[in-house]
């Protein structure tokens, strides 16, 4: 049996893989479009953890401070 009859891709890589590594790239997009500092951005990559905190505390906050989600980026990570 093949990779792809076995639900893996052909690549190898489970679907859990494969989502993990997906969320982190949507999370380093999010960011991307929200922080204005690179240098800021270059750190937070480096630190994946990190990442997850940062979109999580600024969902808090734009959920508390402002329902309609029209807060400044610079903001949002302080």
């Amino acid at each position: 049996m093949d990779n792809a009859a076995r639900g893996r891709p052909l690549h190898g890589y489970s679907l859990s893989e494969m989502a993990q590594s997906n969320l982190v790239l949507i999370v380093i997009a999010y960011l991307a479009c929200s922080i204005v500092d690179i240098r800021q951005l270059m750190i937070l990559m480096c630190n994946q953890q990190r990442i997850i905190e940062y979109v999580i505390i600024a969902k808090i906050k734009q959920a508390l401070i402002c329902p309609l989600g029209l807060v400044p980026a610079s903001f949002m990570y302080r």
